[in-house]
This record gives structure tokens, C-alpha cells and sequence, in this order.
């Protein structure tokens, strides 16, 4: 006789297994070397509805409890909080499918397929800020100062020859330039046919004044200092044309020398005045995120350069007195430099409340510090490139990993563009009051750009805007730099609309190629002459789509916010995982924080692979994009951060990852469940079901992965409303928990909540996985067939269950505790070789099976289902056997 002691494993179905492992194994966990039930888990209350998302917002002095409810039938959705009060409160209604709800301090990021709205928790209270704000735009004119005429003879006397005039005419600009702003000196001793000044005296000064063209655009400042939504750029000019700024008065006798006496330049500087345009006020739910409205300017751009003086200048003795430009032309070197001109410095700051009240203006330059500014002016902040902050993106998948939000299989809404206001100006432009242009009915300006996306070409229509006007005479004043900001955008046509019926015909106006810009993310039209585009009354188009969005899905790529920013997404931070769809983003650090720092790479799991991208220094948040070799593949947006790595789902089964290793964990699971039929009393059936479900079925309609820290297990939770896989990772065994999870509040680490969907209630169950509700667990075991050390007939003499059990009991109502001997020849059907009920109640060491007679077979099975406390141990299963039989005595 020999005893044999069977120790217990997990739920198996590879062809090749060991005594112990398990055809079903409910409610049991292997832990310190027993089984150990698992009694349901702890019930806190029913939540104030029923919620697709629970999220908790948290800090140091707060813990609020959210949840979304999407609307299927509109295509909305709804936010609450307080959802763990007698009543929960409403926040807001989102437009579109919730996708993903995510904290970086006091505010949450709602990221739904197609945008991204905010929520601001303050004062005890949420403020829904929705997206982000459009800046508006400013209202600008520039005003000229008065002139400035400098005498040759103040500088050089008189006369001087010819050849020295280009010389002598460059340098004296440039003091007349001076002269105009700081005054000057001038020692006036000459003497010629007409006065003599014998005496020094001050020459004071006109006023701060431009004295070239230069570039703006302004931006909000946030309260990190970032910048978003860059306006357009506009060229400045002066209200008079640009190349009369500069003008020569020179005399020239009978031996081509410069009289002095009456050769002077005529320097005309300006200024320009800001205010707000818009009638729409931005939104003051936002005046704790942005600080500002800063307007940033271009260095001189050549355009009155005065080293760019003509070289047509006639020194005929016969023609007398000159008076010319020293300018006649712009070159095309200078407008070359406009349309790759990037650089913009900071020159004024609005603070919010300011642009809310819409009263302030701003005139520039007005002030000796304002001229220093203008000469230090390299020396000031920098204006980046806009990182496409006009869009809207929505993303099917968010995380926060170092205080960043990431975006992933993004969709992109592209901005509809800016209205004519953006690109208007005030009286006249470089010389010219604009075209006159009165259509009767058409009261509206429309900017229809067109843009390649995803290979065709799609039309966006701005909003619909009152024409910039100059009211004396119907004239419409656009300056000359026209753009939208992305670079993919090919044309520009200005529309006229009636406003009474914007779907009867648009009248157009003006329509011209845009093309790429070199260091800007804009594509621009820009005026060659400078002045204003020459809109004209055209032909009758029909009327656009003005509401319908224009979007782009990209799949495979990945955004990052800026540090504790989810309002900017700079454009270096901007990855492209292959070329399959992103299902989800994961890193070995647990959410231990809103911040969750660390220095683990992030894993992007997408269609084609694990992408690894590792953490960089400096402005790019990761440095290196790679995909590690494996096999496994993802096919599921179902993944879990644990500390050992993360858990995906492959084609085989379940798979960690863990820096750039990738181990397949579940083999034992990946065959078909072993075809064996037990027979089963009465008495077992609604209780055990075997075989079970291919756990590869469970992984097809799998819906989350969660881990429990308190015991370190996976819980796979599919779409079967029975039983949940759960695997051991200390002790690598597989078994089916009845714990129902509809819900995982998100943001709870290390504590563990989850929601259950309950029948005929209105409220959603919160329970707390780390306590339990109930002692008692209904638990339940099919061993796989015992072989006992040989394939031969053998005979069974008795079967002892080791273990504690206290308290045991039916595992449903009306059933009592059974355990069961089973025996079969082929390994498939199993008949019922003794089966044994206990009492409800009972509390005892060991089940034992008692003694068999006539039991020769070649495998046995063993089976229970019971309610037991949680405090019971099963430590083995304990057979007396006897396996030395020859062919005679079976006969």
C-alpha cells in the first residue's frame, strides 16, 4: 500500500500536467502553501446612480468622487460628482464619447474622441471651463508721428563732392534716426548764400516712433508661463506708404557739388495703437489659467532699410533741387525675409481681467523705455512655435505618467480658421485706404481655406465675422500677411455672406495659393506690394458647410503634454508608435499619486507591437522609440501595471513585460479545456460547471485587467457575468473568482474599488476589495484526472482532504457541502465512486472519504463544493493506493 500526498495547483488545460492541478478551482487561492477560500469582497453602499466611469479626484485635503454616464441615444455624456452622497451633483454635459478621465492637480482633463474639456476645482467647488479659449482678436492702426528734417551741413558742411553723397546720405539717416528719438547736439557753425549760424543748440526730440515694417502675433500666457493659440501674424506698416518714410532734398550746382544750404533727409516714424477687437469676451471661468494676453514683435524687417537705398540718383548741374525716396523700391531679398521671418520677442504683457473688461489699450512705442526695449529686443523671451494649439484633439486612450498628460490614437478636428478680425486693420494701410467694396446683402466675411488631409483636400470655413470696414466709405482693410496655422493648408478665399440667410450664394472676393512657411507652423499668402490684398467683387459660389468638422484619425500617434500642463502639447513631444492602432499606454510604476513620477519607460501597446519609449533630459520628454523582440503581440486595449511589469493580452494569452523582456504567463492556459465528462449528482448541479470557458474565449471579449496589490493577483474580467479568471503572480496559478467587478474607480492606489451592477436598483454597488463582507465563501474544486505515478490500473483504498474547515455550509441555498470520489478506464467519463455530504455547520479537521472496496481503475478525480469560513485551510489531498497488479489477478 502506498500513500500518496497530492498537492494543489491552479485551473490547467496543457495536455502535459501534474497531480493537483485543476479542472475548476473557484473561490480558492493558493497562499502559504494552502488553499484558502475567498469570501466576497466588502459592500460600502450604493453609489447615487449608475456610472460608466468612476474617477477620484484627490489631493492632500480632498477626496472627490466623479463618475460619467454616457448618453448612447444623443451621443452625449454627463458629469457628476458627490456620486457617494444621498445625491450626486451634475457638473456638466459633454458633447461626444467619454474617453478618459485625468488629474494633474486641481484640474481634471475630460478627453472625449474628439476633444478635450476641463474641469477646475476650486473653493470647494467644480468649475467647468470647457475648452480651451480662442484668443481674440486685437484691433490695430498705426498712427505717423511728425516728420524730421536734418540738414546735410549739421553733419558734413558744405559743399561735399558727389561721390561721397550715398555715403554721407546713409549715415546722416541713421543720425536723423537717433536725432528723432533721443534728440542731439547739433553744432550748426556754416555758413552759405543764405544764413550763417554761428552757435550750438539742442535739436529736441519727435517722439518714439517704428521706422520699419516688423511682424506680431500675440498669444495666451498660462499659468505655468507656456503660450498657446498664437494668433496670425501681422505686418506692420505705416498708415502713409512705407517708402515715403525716407526722403532726400539735395542740390546740385554746375560742378556736381552737393550744395548744403538746402540738402537735407525727411525721416517719418509711427506708432501703432492696440485694443480689443473682439466682441465675444474670452471666458472668465479662466482667469486662474491664464495669465495673459502677451503680444510679441519681429526685429525690423528691411522694408525701409535704409541700406537699401536707391541707385538711380541724377547729379545732372542742370536739373537743380532733387526730391525723392531713398527707398524706391522693396526688394526681393527683403520680401524673402518676411515670409521666413520666425522670430518674435515678448514687448507687452495684458493680464486677463484687462482683456475680459475689453477697456485697455496700448500704444507702442510711447516711451524712451519702450525705444530700449526695441534695441535690446533679441534679449527678450522668445515666442515658440505654435504646437497646432488651434485643433482640437480627442484620443481614444489617456494617461498621466510624471505629471504629463499623454494622448493616444488621436483624432484630430482642425481648426476652422481665423476670421477676417484677425487679419484686419484700422484707416489706412502702407499708403492705401483699401478697396471700396459695397455688395448689397452681403454684411458678413467669410475665410474658407482649403487643406490636404489624409490625401484629399477638405474645405473649413471660419465663422462668420462683420468685416473690418472703415465706416467713412465702405472700405475693407485686410493687412498683407494672410495665413492659417497648419502648414497643409493650400488656399485662402474670402467670402462675402448675407447674414440674414448665410445659405443663400457667397459672393467671393479674393482667393490665393498659400504655401508652406520655413519656421513656422502656418501656410501663408503674403501681398507683394505690401499693401492690402485687392479684394474685388467675383463670382457667386454656393454656400459651404460651415458647422461640419474637418478631422484626421491617427491611430499610431502619441501626444505629451507639458510638465503639470494639459492645456499644451509642444510639438517636439509628439511620437509615432509604428504604423498599427495604440490600444494602450502602461509603465511598471504604480499610480501611487496624481504625479506618478519614475524613471520606467513608457510602453505603448499598439496593433504591431510593444513600443518602449524611454525618458529623455532636456525639452523632449522620451528620447528613444523602440519596439521590443517578441512574439507576443498585443490584440487588446485590456493591460495592467503591476510592480513586476505590465500585463497584456497576445494572441496566446496573458503576457508581462518588464523593461524589454516579455514573458508569456499564462501557457498553462493556452490549450482547449481537457475533454473529460464527470458525472455529478443531483445535488452538484447549478453549482459547478465543468468544463469551464476556454480562457482564450474570456480573453476575446475581455473588457479589464485589474491587479489586487493586497494579494498580488490579476483579475481578468470578461463580458460572462458568472465567474472572473484570476491569477496568482507569487504563486503563478490560475482560478475563477464569482467577485463581480462592472467598474474600477480609477486614481484609488493602493486601495482598490470597484462598482457592481446591481438588479432592479438605481445605484451602482461600491465595494473595497482589501476587506470582506462576509466570512463565508462559496467555494468549489475539480481536480484533473490523478494518475497517481502510473498510467496502470491501480486500486484506491482511501482518500483523505487535509485541512481546517470551519464552518461549513451549502455552497447555495437548499444545497449542502459534498465532496466526491470519481473514477474512470479512459480518462474522459468519470462515474461517481462515493460521494459524502457534511452537515451545515460543521467544523473539522480533515474530510475523509472513508474506505473503498473493489475501487481498481486507472484514474480517479476528486471533487467538492461547499460554503466555508475564510480562516480554512486545504493543505492536500492524501490517497492509499495499491499499483502492483499483474495481468493474472485482474483477469
Amino acid at each position: 500500500m502506498e500513500r500518496i500526498q497530492t498537492a494543489f495547483s491552479g485551473i490547467t488545460t496543457s495536455s502535459v500536467y501534474r497531480d493537483g492541478d485543476c479542472c475548476e478551482l473557484i473561490n480558492l487561492r493558493l497562499k502559504n502553501g494552502a488553499l484558502q477560500p475567498v469570501a466576497p469582497r466588502k459592500h460600502l453602499q450604493t453609489l447615487a446612480g449608475r456610472y460608466d466611469t468612476v474617477f477620484v479626484h484627490r489631493s492632500g485635503d480632498y477626496e472627490n468622487w466623479l463618475g460619467t454616464v454616457q448618453k448612447t441615444e444623443t451621443a452625449a455624456a454627463a458629469v457628476y460628482w458627490k456620486i457617494r452622497d444621498a445625491k450626486a451633483v451634475k457638473i456638466t454635459d459633454i458633447s461626444g464619447r467619454i474617453t478618459g478621465l485625468e488629474q494633474i492637480g486641481n484640474t481634471v482633463s475630460i478627453v472625449t474622441e474628439n476633444s478635450i474639456y476641463y474641469l477646475l476645482f476650486r473653493d470647494g467647488d467644480y468649475v467647468f471651463l470647457g475648452e480651451l479659449p480662442e484668443i481674440p482678436y486685437l484691433r490695430l492702426m498705426s498712427v505717423d508721428r511728425s516728420e524730421l528734417v536734418y540738414p546735410y551741413p549739421w553733419e558734413y558742411g558744405s559743399p561735399f563732392s558727389v561721390q561721397k553723397f550715398e555715403e554721407y546720405t546713409i549715415a546722416l539717416v541713421n543720425k536723423a534716426m537717433d536725432a528723432y528719438v533721443n534728440g542731439a547736439n547739433i553744432n550748426a557753425d556754416y555758413k552759405d548764400d543764405v544764413h550763417t549760424i554761428d552757435e550750438t543748440f539742442i535739436l529736441a526730440p519727435v517722439g518714439s516712433a517704428l521706422f520699419d515694417a516688423r511682424l506680431l502675433r500675440y498669444a495666451w500666457r498660462l499659468y505655468d508661463g507656456s503660450l498657446v493659440k498664437m494668433s496670425p501674424p501681422v505686418l506692420i506698416m505705416p498708415r502713409n506708404n512705407i517708402l515715403d518714410a525716407k526722403k532726400t532734398r539735395y542740390v546740385v550746382n554746375n560742378v556736381q557739388q552737393i550744395m548744403g544750404g538746402y540738402s537735407s533727409v525727411t525721416i517719418n516714424g509711427f506708432y501703432i495703437i492696440a485694443s480689443r477687437g473682439s466682441l465675444l469676451s474670452p471666458p472668465p471661468e479662466w482667469k486662474e489659467l491664464v495669465r495673459s494676453l502677451d503680444i510679441f514683435m519681429s526685429l525690423p524687417l528691411g522694408v525701409s532699410n535704409i541700406e537699401n537705398i536707391r541707385k538711380d540718383f541724377s547729379f545732372n548741374p542742370l536739373e537743380g533741387t532733387h526730391d525723392c525716396n531713398l527707398i524706391a523700391e522693396v526688394p526681393e531679398s527683403v520680401l524673402q525675409h518676411i515670409e521666413n521671418e520666425g522670430g518674435f520677442y515678448l514687448v507687452h504683457s495684458v493680464d486677463y481681467a484687462s482683456v475680459l473688461s475689453g477697456t485697455w489699450s496700448w500704444t507702442f512705442p510711447d516711451t524712451p523705455d519702450d525705444m530700449r526695449l526695441l534695441g535690446s529686443l533679441e534679449s527678450r523671451e522668445r515666442l515658440p512655435n505654435d504646437p497646432f494649439s488651434h485643433h482640437a484633439a480627442g484620443a481614444e486612450k489617456t494617461y498621466v505618467y510624471n505629471s504629463r498628460l499623454h494622448l493616444a490614437d488621436i483624432s484630430t478636428a482642425f481648426f476652422r480658421g481665423f476670421s477676417a478680425g484677425y487679419f484686419s486693420w484700422v484707416y489706412e494701410y502702407n499708403g492705401s485706404a483699401g478697396p471700396e467694396i459695397n455688395i448689397p446683402g452681403k454684411d458678413l466675411l467669410v475665410m474658407e481655406v482649403e487643406i490636404e488631409v489624409g490625401g484629399l483636400t477638405k474645405r473649413l470655413c471660419s465663422e462668420l465675422s462683420r468685416p473690418p470696414i472703415w465706416y467713412l466709405d465702405h472700405r475693407m482693410i485686410l493687412q498683407s500677411m494672410l495665413s492659417y496655422p497648419d502648414s497643409r493648408a493650400r488656399r485662402m478665399t474670402v467670402h462675402a455672406v448675407n447674414q440674414a440667410d448665410p445659405e443663400e450664394d457667397w459672393t467671393e472676393l479674393f482667393s490665393v495659393p498659400l504655401k508652406p512657411h520655413r519656421s513656422l507652423n502656418i501656410a501663408f499668402y503674403l501681398d507683394r506690394d505690401l499693401g492690402p490684398p485687392a479684394l474685388q467683387e467675383g463670382d457667386a459660389v454656393p454656400a459651404r458647410v460651415t458647422d461640419l468638422p474637418v478631422r484626421l484619425r491617427e491611430s499610431s500617434k502619441l501626444k505629451v503634454s507639458e510638465l503639470e500642463n494639459p492645456f499644451v502639447f509642444p510639438s517636439l513631444n509628439v511620437y509615432r508608435a509604428g504604423d498599427g492602432r495604440i490600444l494602450a499606454l502602461a509603465t511598471n510604476a504604480m499610480p501611487v499619486s496624481d504625479q506618478n513620477y519614475g524613471q520606467h519607460p513608457l510602453f505603448v501597446f499598439a496593433t504591431d507591437g510593444v513600443w518602449t519609449l524611454n525618458t529623455g533630459d532636456g525639452e523632449a520628454v522620451y528620447t528613444t522609440l523602440s519596439s521590443p523582440a517578441s512574439e507576443e503581440v498585443p490584440v487588446s486595449d485590456a493591460v495592467c501595471e503591476t510592480p513586476f511589469g505590465v500585463v497584456f493580452v497576445s494572441r496566446r494569452g496573458l503576457a508581462m513585460i518588464n523593461s524589454r523582456s516579455v514573458e508569456f504567463i499564462s501557457p498553462q492556459l493556452e490549450e482547449e479545456p481537457p475533454a473529460i465528462s464527470p458525472e455529478f449528482p443531483a445535488a452538484a448541479e447549478g453549482v459547478l460547471k465543468s468544463p469551464p470557458k476556454a480562457f482564450r474565449d474570456c480573453l476575446e471579449g475581455i473588457e479589464r485587467i485589474v491587479y489586487n496589490p493586497y494579494e498580488s493577483e490579476l483579475v481578468v474580467c470578461d463580458r460572462e457575468p458568472d465567474f472572473n479568471y484570476v491569477y496568482s503572480l507569487p504563486g503563478q496559478m490560475f482560478y475563477r473568482s464569482t467577485e463581480q467587478i462592472g467598474t474600477v474607480a480609477k486614481n484609488t492606489y493602493p486601495e482598490l474599488y470597484v462598482t457592481e451592477r446591481q438588479t432592479g436598483q438605481d445605484g451602482d454597488l461600491l465595494k473595497d476589495f482589501g476587506h470582506s463582507e462576509t466570512l463565508l465563501a462559496g467555494v468549489a474544486l475539480v481536480l484533473r484526472p490523478l494518475r497517481m505515478g502510473t498510467g496502470d490500473v491501480k486500486k484506491l483504498d482511501r482518500m483523505i482532504l487535509r485541512g481546517l474547515f470551519i464552518g461549513l455550509a451549502g455552497p447555495v441555498g437548499g444545497k449542502r457541502p459534498l465532496f466526491m470520489t470519481l473514477h474512470s478506464n479512459d480518462g474522459v467519463f468519470f462515474a461517481l465512486t462515493r460521494g459524502l455530504f457534511r452537515n451545515v455547520g460543521d467544523h473539522c479537521r480533515d474530510i475523509d472519504m472513508g474506505l473503498f472496496a473493489r475501487s481498481k481503475f486507472r484514474c480517479f478525480l476528486f471533487s467538492f463544493t461547499a460554503s466555508m469560513d475564510e480562516r480554512s485551510r486545504i493543505y492536500m489531498l492524501e490517497s492509499m493506493i495499491g499499483r502492483e497488479y499483474g495481468n493474472e489477478k485482474m483477469r
